[in-house]
Parts: structure tokens; C-alpha cells; sequence
């Protein structure tokens, strides 16, 4: 099972699923299956020292760890998620997280 789980995140079938799912929520509640609005926000976890490479150091709210920016729908459907290092900027996080949902990167 844990092959299947592991092919599916690289080949990005999980991806497409969560899309063709989160279409049909968006028609099943009379909405078109593309929203035209989206809001963005960030939140720093903090992690223990040594445990990954993508750790950074957030000066403002003085955190050291990771940082993850989420894009929700107006109705509050999660259209995606993206986590990196606490270092990273909000406008950095949110201009790639705009770059995931518009399909114009290969993170994940």
C-alpha cells in the first residue's frame, strides 16, 4: 500500500484527485468548479534544531522551524498548501503558492 501512496504523490495523482474532488463539492454547492477569489495565509510552527534541512529562523515572531502558507477558497475548500522554511517571507510564500495553483511550478 505504501508503494501506491508514494508513486501517487510523485506522479501527482494525488493532486488531480484532490482537484476533481474539490470541483465537484464547488458544483454540488451551485458554484463554478474554478473559483474566481482565494485567500492566502502563513503560520510558523516551531520545530527541534537538526531535524530537517528546510528549517529556517522567522526574525519577527522569533521562531525557529518551519513556515506553512495555505490558499482557501471562498467557501473554505483548501486549494493548496505549501510548507517551507520559517525564513521564507510572506509575499515570497504566497507568490509561490499562487505559482502551485496556477500549475507554473513543480513543487510540492
Amino acid at each position: 500500500m505504501a508503494i501506491y501512496f508514494r508513486r501517487w504523490g510523485k506522479d501527482r495523482t494525488w493532486l488531480q484527485v484532490h482537484d476533481k474532488l474539490y470541483q465537484w463539492i464547488r458544483v454540488g454547492a451551485s458554484r463554478e468548479p474554478s473559483p474566481w477569489e482565494a485567500a492566502f495565509d502563513s503560520q510558523s510552527v516551531e520545530t527541534a534544531t537538526m531535524i530537517c534541512t528546510n528549517v529556517g529562523f522567522e526574525a519577527g515572531k522569533q521562531i525557529h522551524g518551519r513556515k506553512g502558507f495555505i490558499t482557501v477558497d471562498l467557501l473554505g475548500l483548501v486549494l493548496r498548501v505549501l510548507v517551507t522554511s520559517a525564513s521564507v517571507p510572506e509575499p515570497a510564500g504566497a507568490k509561490l503558492n499562487v505559482h502551485l495553483l496556477a500549475g507554473l511550478s513543480d513543487e510540492r
